[in-house]
């Protein structure tokens, strides 16, 4: 999440339910900002965690990466005591996770920040990635400390972050405690930039970070660059633009992970209304550099894949206040659980169903207007938009 606008935390809130709508509203894809790595669980299924209330997650078990499903958030609508410590104002919204497995354990990082400029990077573990989640506390804290990126390098550990203000720095970790090794930091480069990723190819470490401005839809200035250096503390030199601000529909690229042989990053689709979305692709070195790898659609546009969950469909939609969901896709005799929100928040319409069955009629009779309908099951929870006429 990228911050000029650091100071105003209520913005960028309020900027992710706006991409929260768009991601919604064409194709009933959830939001995806600042994506992690992507990183395999035990039963094999790959996973992406983003910026969201309680770290937003996903899975597939295809390896092409088609289906999506959303999963239980690591910390739900409570979160660590220690946060208030450092910063105030926080709600329990993440910023900019990224996950690594060390050992016998998954360590989730995460970013905090409230009103002002103080925020902090903490880590969760588990023994797997759909828990329980034990917090291990604050990994650092300071001025606009955000996007944690982290390396496995060999039997050392480390972790890059940055901010807009300072730029971006890296230290050491245990990868035992997933905690700083010790107080030592290394300072990579300045200015306003952030989101760093390091990845190791060869004799070169190469840093990937953005410059510009995100989270403005087909507005956003966002690009990624890369530098190179020989050793992982720097200096890294000779930056390039890896992904420019625009290319056919993707516009405002960021937050380089790579994990399970791909390259992921979120854009923003301009043929989508801004849509913040997932792009998962491949990543080449050529004469000493990465390359992105790309799809061709057959009109020759360069694409890279988007993500679709096994929704639950809503239908007709728009509708007059009343609709139906189609629950077939889930396959479930659990229960399952239809929440309607209002744009503000306000939970309007709520029904907990013990028997459902393949289609249900919520009589809500919503007024006109916009609505998030989101539905609790046993597979996780799916978020849709609903609009009223």
């Amino acid at each position: 999440m990228k911050r000029k606008n650091l100071f105003k935390p209520n913005f960028w809130v309020s900027m992710f339910v706006v991409l929260f709508i768009c991601s919604t509203f064409s194709n009933a894809q959830p939001p995806s900002h600042d994506p992690s790595s992507m990183i395999q669980n035990t039963d094999g299924r790959y996973w992406i965690f983003t910026t969201g209330q309680g770290i937003w997650c996903m899975s597939s078990s295809s390896t092409s990466f088609s289906s999506w499903r959303a999963e239980t958030t690591p910390f739900g609508n409570s979160y660590p005591s220690w946060i208030k410590n450092y910063v105030t104002g926080f709600t329990g919204f993440f910023w900019g996770p990224d996950v690594v497995k060390s050992g016998s354990y998954y360590f989730l990082y995460y970013s905090c920040a409230g009103v002002g400029a103080p925020a902090a990077i903490g880590v969760t573990r588990a023994s797997t990635l759909t828990g329980p989640w034990t917090d291990q506390g604050r990994v650092l804290s300071g001025n606009n400390a955000i996007d944690p990126g982290i390396i496995i390098d060999g039997s050392k550990m480390w972790m890059a972050w940055g901010n807009w203000q300072s730029g971006i720095d890296i230290c050491e970790l245990n990868p035992t405690s997933g905690k700083r090794k010790n107080s030592t930091s290394t300072h990579l480069v300045s200015g306003q930039v952030e989101g760093p990723a390091v990845i190791k190819n060869g004799s070169y470490y190469y840093l990937f970070y953005q410059r510009g401005l995100c989270c403005n839809g087909v507005n956003s200035t966002y690009y990624v660059v890369v530098a190179r250096s020989t050793s992982v503390t720097g200096p890294y030199t000779g930056e390039r633009t890896f992904l420019p601000n625009k290319s056919g529909r993707i516009i405002g690229p960021g937050h380089i992970g790579y994990g399970c042989g791909k390259l992921t990053y979120h854009f923003y689709d301009g043929n989508d209304n801004g849509a913040a979305k997932l792009a998962i692709t491949t990543l080449s070195f050529s004469n000493g550099w990465p390359v992105a790898g790309s799809y061709k659609s057959s009109d020759g546009e360069d694409l890279t894949e988007l993500f679709k969950l096994d929704d639950p469909a809503i239908f007709p939609n728009p509708s007059n206040g009343n609709f139906t969901v189609n629950l077939n896709n889930l396959n479930t005799e659990k229960n399952v659980s239809i929440t309607v929100f209002d744009l503000s928040g306000r939970i309007v319409y709520n029904q907990l169903l013990y028997e459902p069955t393949e289609q249900v009629e919520i009589n809500a009779n919503l007024v006109s207007g916009s609505y998030i309908v989101q539905i609790e099951h046993e597979k996780g929870i799916t978020t849709q938009k609903l609009v009223v006429n």
